[in-house]
């Protein structure tokens, strides 16, 4: 058995609906470009981690193609230091830091000035959310870039090296 349950306004908010809606509207529009940043950190991050599990399969193995790899690695590696330097603070960083620059800083401020509104919606909030969403492009640019060209390279190298993580094994006696 179900039942059709009306929602109404707790009648000592004053806020008009529209604005609500308005404020709701900028939040998710503003929520859809904050995910797409996440989304670039975390295929960083998941790089990173492929490179040390290339680095794992390489070893001690030697020769000019592992030597090779080894170097696009630490080129890619470095690369994507530079573009979470965008981002937020380097690793270790203490105390509080505020870099007007940095791009998590800049998504915080345009979301505290959509969250502080109490009525419609103003041009501070559109503002802030206008800056954070200008300086996410050229960062969003340059992972795209990055994973485009540069980590395409190094995919192809390291599958054309053809890393096995299987060793081979000698059978074993015991001697009597």
């Amino acid at each position: 058995q179900s039942t059709t349950v009306e929602v109404k306004q707790d009648p000592r908010v004053t806020i008009p609906m529209a604005d609500m809606k308005e404020k709701n509207d900028l939040l998710n529009s503003f929520a859809a470009n904050v995910e797409v940043a996440t989304t670039a950190m975390d295929r960083i991050r998941e790089a990173q981690k492929t490179i040390g599990m290339v680095n794992k399969l390489i070893g001690d193995k030697e020769g000019d193609d592992v030597k090779e790899l080894k170097e696009m690695g630490k080129k890619m590696n470095d690369r994507m230091k530079e573009i979470v330097a965008l981002y937020r603070p380097k690793k270790g960083t203490q105390g509080i830091f505020r870099d007007p620059s940095l791009l998590d800083l800049k998504l915080g401020n345009a979301y505290f000035h959509i969250m502080q509104v109490q009525g419609k919606v103003g041009q501070t909030q559109k503002l802030e959310v206008k800056h954070a969403t200008d300086a996410m492009k050229p960062i969003i640019d340059q992972v795209n870039v990055f994973f485009e060209l540069e980590w395409s390279k190094y995919q192809k190298a390291v599958e054309a090296a053809n890393l096995s993580m299987f060793k081979d094994y000698q059978k074993l006696e015991v001697k009597e």
